[in-house]
C-alpha cells in the first residue's frame, strides 16, 4: 500500500472523527505507526477511547523538556491551536511524521512550519482508493461525523458523497 506516509501523529480531532464514523479499526489498519502526545491520550480523550486506541496500536508519547519549551514558544506565534494541539506539532516535528488532524488553525500552523499535514477526509480518501474501506461505508462513516457535529469543510463532504454515490451505482 505505497503512498501512506509513517510515521503520523494524530490530534484529538482526528481521533474523535474516526470514533463517530465508525471506522477507527480500518484506519489501525494502514501501513503507518500512530502517534499522539501523553498530553492528548491522557487529558483531551475520554479514557475507554483512549483505552481502545492504545489497544488498536496508538503510541502514546512523552514530549522532552526542550520539546515542551518548543511548545511554549509556539503558543505565543500561533494563538488559535490549543497546547494540545502545539503538543502534536512539536511531535510530528520530532519524529518528522505527518500530522493529521481536521483542526484549521493547527493545519495553518503546520503549514506554516513545514510539517506536512493532512485531515479526515484524506484518510477517507485513502482507505477508499485502496479498496480497505467500501464506499459506501466510507460515505455512511462521514454523514455519521457531520450528524455528530464534527467539523469538516461542508463543499468537500458533499463532492465525497456525491462521488462515492455515483462511482457505487
Amino acid at each position: 500500500m505505497a503512498g501512506f506516509p509513517s510515521p503520523c501523529v494524530s490530534d484529538t480531532t482526528l481521533l474523535v472523527d474516526l470514533r463517530e464514523g465508525g471506522i477507527t479499526r480500518y484506519v489501525f489498519r494502514l501501513p503507518t505507526v500512530w502517534l499522539a502526545p501523553d498530553v492528548v491520550v491522557e487529558e483531551e480523550l475520554e479514557p475507554a477511547h483512549a483505552e481502545r486506541l492504545l489497544r488498536f496500536g496508538l503510541q502514546k508519547r512523552e514530549l522532552t523538556g526542550d520539546q515542551v519549551e518548543e511548545v511554549v514558544a509556539l503558543a505565543q506565534r500561533y494563538l488559535g491551536p490549543s497546547r494540545a494541539d502545539l503538543f502534536c506539532l512539536v511531535l510530528a516535528k520530532a519524529e518528522h511524521a505527518t500530522l493529521v488532524t481536521s483542526d484549521k488553525s493547527l493545519r495553518e500552523a503546520a503549514e506554516q512550519e513545514g510539517i506536512p499535514v493532512h485531515g479526515t477526509l484524506w484518510i477517507l480518501d485513502f482507505l477508499v482508493r485502496n479498496d480497505l474501506v467500501p464506499r459506501q461505508q466510507a460515505a455512511a462513516a462521514l454523514r455519521r461525523m457531520v450528524e455528530n457535529n464534527r467539523w469538516l469543510p461542508q463543499a468537500e463532504v458533499n463532492d465525497r458523497l456525491r462521488q462515492w454515490r455515483r462511482s457505487g451505482e
